[in-house]
């Protein structure tokens, strides 16, 4: 997911830290202007109960190699929806 990259590549930490991150941007609007609605309509939750499945996802596109570099991967241009369904 591109906002994940995005995010990741602002500030290259951990997860939880990652999270903070993720929220600071989405209130901000600093990815396409999204907010927390648009990315909600996207699939990428930033709640308590959709925690562990975004937890999930950083850890496969940043194991997967889909920040550093070009910022692509071929597992990390899947996008939320494909990551649920997965597992």
């Amino acid at each position: 997911m591109e906002f994940v990259r995005f995010c990741y590549a602002r500030r290259p930490v951990p997860w939880p830290e990652l999270y903070d991150e993720m929220s600071a941007v989405a209130a901000r609007g600093l990815f396409r202007g999204w907010g927390y609605p648009e990315l909600a309509d996207h699939g990428i939750a930033l709640t308590l109960s959709g925690m562990p499945v975004l937890a999930a996802l950083v850890r496969t596109i940043v194991r997967d190699g889909g920040v550093a570099g070009s910022g692509r991967s071929a597992r990390g241009t899947f996008a939320f929806g494909e990551a649920v369904a997965a597992r």
